[in-house]
């Protein structure tokens, strides 16, 4: 048994505490259900809805509304960059408003190769919620079909969660059986190192074992 001078300080411990809380906290703060698109690729892919901007600080610089489409195939995306404090990434958020007489089924955006991709939407934030999320097969673009976004309607908002630090122009296309671009804002620039939510639970979870343990061992 340890004697008294070789007890944890108050100090020391109280610190251990709060860097558990702070990973904890982390580790919950990201997203458990975003759809996670690997840069090879991926299909078609449901989505929960479950994202929101709680942990985001809007990048003033880069919000935009852009238009595009010929009438009476016509439309905006407004775009907002944020960034994200849990994971020091940049998020693109970007909403589809229907400004003519067409349905729209179909939005892409692209550049995203090379970059962390987590998608999803935060839902009724709009009228129309998409029904889910895809990459292409070389991580360039990202798309998100709808049941149908009929004029004067607008989506919910789309979020691309990225380990992107840096922006730059790119496009999107609105897509009906035709399709139209326009301009908008995604990744660019050196990617973030973030640990994954199982790396941070294992590493706070070995923390607050030693915690415990040096706390016991002081008594």
């Amino acid at each position: 048994m340890l004697g008294a001078d070789a007890r944890l300080p108050r100090t020391r411990r109280n610190s251990i505490v709060v860097m558990v809380a702070a990973l904890l906290a982390a580790a919950a703060a990201r997203p458990a259900h975003a759809v996670v698109l690997p840069s090879t690729g991926a299909g078609p892919t449901p989505m929960t809805g479950t994202f929101d901007l709680s942990d985001d600080t809007l990048l003033p610089a880069y919000t935009e509304t852009t238009s595009g489409g010929f009438s009476p195939f016509t439309f905006t995306i407004t775009t907002n960059v944020y960034q994200n404090s849990v994971t020091n990434g940049l998020d693109f958020v970007y909403q589809l408003n229907n400004t003519g007489l067409d349905v729209y089924e179909r939005m892409t955006v692209s550049s995203f190769s090379m970059y962390g991709v987590n998608a999803d939407y935060d839902a009724l934030t709009g009228n129309v919620a998409p029904t889910t999320v895809d990459r292409s097969g070389d991580g360039t673009t990202v798309g998100y079909d709808f049941p149908g976004v009929a004029g004067g309607e607008d989506t919910d908002l789309l979020i691309v969660r990225t380990n992107a630090t840096m922006v730059v122009t790119g496009s999107a296309s609105v897509i009906d059986g035709s399709s139209a671009n326009t301009l908008t804002e995604v990744p660019f620039g050196a990617a973030t190192q973030v640990p994954e939510p199982a790396s941070l639970g294992l590493v706070a979870m070995s923390l607050s074992f030693l915690a415990r343990r040096r706390v016991r061992s002081g008594k």
